[in-house]
């Protein structure tokens, strides 16, 4: 499988390498690449004043990973997804969480108000921006700034909602 963007492969790579950790095998039928049926973007449409999604794409997602490989959960690549997945898999007959789990990503608002709620992957953007800031503020006042002060890891939080 390839995956065309940086952080897709680094997701994919943290993925394993957690399994690998606790222990698991990766199962490559777990993870769905949509990128080759035509998974872009949503786009909006003029005439009908809404976003859309290939929800063609998203139903693959779900027979693939839901039906055929029996999938409990799944991490989406972001909230929006995570709301076309919920979405589709009550049109199937399939219930979130109580038959699969929907996790996010991003923590957009829109995950308060999805039904239900989605559980969703916080990346600390603000506190990303703080920390720039005040490594920016650091430089233009001249204090040295070694290699241990260049690098700054900001821990993604899981927000836990209804979907999971």
């Amino acid at each position: 499988m390839t995956l065309s963007r940086p952080t897709h492969r680094a997701r994919l790579e943290g993925y394993r390498l957690e399994l690998a950790a606790r222990g698991h095998d990766y199962d490559g039928r777990l993870v769905f690449n949509g990128e080759p049926h035509g998974w872009a973007l949503a786009s909006y449409r003029e005439d009908t004043r809404r976003w859309e999604f290939p929800i063609g794409v998203v139903d693959q997602a779900i027979d693939a990973l839901v039906r055929n490989a029996g999938a409990d959960a799944i991490v989406a690549h972001d909230d929006f997804w995570a709301a076309a997945l919920v979405r589709r898999l009550r049109g199937r007959g399939i219930h979130v969480p109580q038959d699969v789990a929907v996790v996010g990503y991003l923590n957009h608002y829109l995950a308060d108000w999805t039904d239900p709620a989605l559980t969703t992957i916080d990346l600390e953007h603000q506190a990303a921006a703080k920390a720039m800031v005040e490594m920016l503020e650091g430089m233009v006042q001249g204090r040295p700034v070694g290699e241990e002060q260049r690098v700054v890891r900001i821990r993604p939080q899981l927000i836990v909602r209804d979907s999971a």
